[in-house]
């Protein structure tokens, strides 16, 4: 059949499904290689249409970094377009997507969710940023990101270059359906309920207070058929904060803050665990610091140069029970700029100190100490610094 044969079948395929959504994009295999698909995916039905007075169906736009040559396809779900960003045409692509009007009957005239992942949300943004794009004319109004840990100031600068409220998702493939949303009521995240999570310090004793340090323990609760299922309680390798009790959801969520093994516990006071310096405080405070080193291998997406709007290069190390060194890669040799030096380290100790109640608390009733290293440039190989 040729590409005129397929245009016109095409258009009769439309007229008799003008409810739905026309076309997805998909990879094409492992080139990933944007293709045009028309029609539904079959066995699923095409849906009813809007009851006369129904709010307008929103329209999903799902994407994936496209780093192995595909991105999740998501046949069920109605309204969803599905576009690769393996490379520069598939962020081009994605953007066009935003801006334009469609005419879906029942459903709103533009896409107003995307749901990414946050790498690829990252270098979206720098796409955006370094060719000079204008987003005007968009009815993006959420972003749905999933990743192990967003740094505020990553978060604004997503809001504000996509004008769009970003929406974290925290989950692991081991269990499916442990799937954790952020809540818009009280900022921490919550399990639905047939996920059972427990927070317990390096002992595997439970806590329960709120904004308490701990590792995160999850349990998928059997249904009613799952006879020939074993319970399995899953350690998820990750530090979660406890929050307050959350009205909304009924129960005090958790915050994850990067990996155990990227972050240093150590015995408090009275038998108990304390996290002085989790992965997410050094993050936090270094993610868009103009005078740190960037790791800079070149992506395998080849929508930018570099890696380093993503991780800045340090290294963090337990050297006993309560001692840490911190190795932070700079743009200058602190060797050479002392005053320099000096300011950073205070303001990194500062942002340590405000982010995390742990590390004030065991320095003075532990005795931590945390030792500041400054490297001149090109110290810390890509392969050594620490990426989550």
């Amino acid at each position: 059949m040729d590409k005129a044969q397929y245009q016109i079948l095409a258009q009769e395929w439309l007229q008799t499904n003008a409810s739905l959504p026309h076309f997805m994009i998909r990879t094409g295999g492992t080139t990933g290689m944007p293709t045009l698909q028309w029609g539904y995916m079959p066995p699923y039905a095409p849906p009813a249409a809007p009851s006369p007075g129904e709010a307008l169906r929103p329209l999903y736009l799902k994407a994936g970094d496209g780093r192995q040559g595909t991105v999740p396809h998501f046949p069920r779900d109605v309204g969803a377009l599905i576009a690769p960003l393996r490379d520069e045409d598939g962020y081009r692509i994605m953007i066009e997507i935003l801006k334009t009007k469609y005419n879906f009957a029942g459903y709103e005239d533009q896409f107003s969710r995307v749901s990414i992942p946050l790498p690829a949300a990252k270098k979206l943004v720098h796409y955006i940023l370094v060719n000079n794009i204008e987003l005007h004319g968009s009815g993006l109004k959420e972003v749905h990101t999933n990743s192990s840990f967003v740094t505020q100031s990553w978060r604004n600068k997503i809001e504000s270059v996509l004008n769009a409220k970003l929406i974290d998702h925290y989950g692991f493939t081991e269990i499916q359906n442990a799937r954790a949303h952020e809540c818009p009521y009280c900022g921490y995240y919550h399990f639905p309920d047939t996920i059972y999570p427990e927070v317990v310090d390096a002992r595997d004793r439970l806590l329960t207070a709120p904004h308490a340090n701990g590792r995160l323990l999850v349990t998928r609760l059997l249904k009613e058929h799952d006879h020939a299922m074993p319970a399995l309680r899953f350690d998820s390798g990750d530090v979660v904060q406890i929050g307050a009790y959350c009205e909304m959801a009924g129960e005090c969520g958790f915050k994850p803050w990067g990996k155990v093994d990227h972050s240093i516990v150590i015995d408090g006071t009275g038998g108990g665990s304390l996290y002085p310096v989790r992965y997410g405080d050094i993050q936090e405070a270094l993610d868009h610091h103009p005078l740190v080193g960037r790791i800079d291998n070149t992506r395998h997406s080849l929508v930018t140069p570099t890696e380093g709007d993503a991780f800045p290069k340090w290294r963090l190390a337990s050297q006993g029970d309560c001692r840490a060194r911190l190795e932070v890669e700079m743009l200058f040799d602190p060797r050479l700029f002392v005053e320099a030096w000096r300011a950073f380290e205070a303001q990194l100790r500062l942002a340590l100190a405000r982010s995390n109640r742990e590390y004030q608390h065991a320095i003075d009733t532990a005795g931590f100490h945390l030792e500041i290293a400054g490297l001149p440039p090109g110290s810390l190989k890509d392969r050594d610094v620490m990426k989550s």
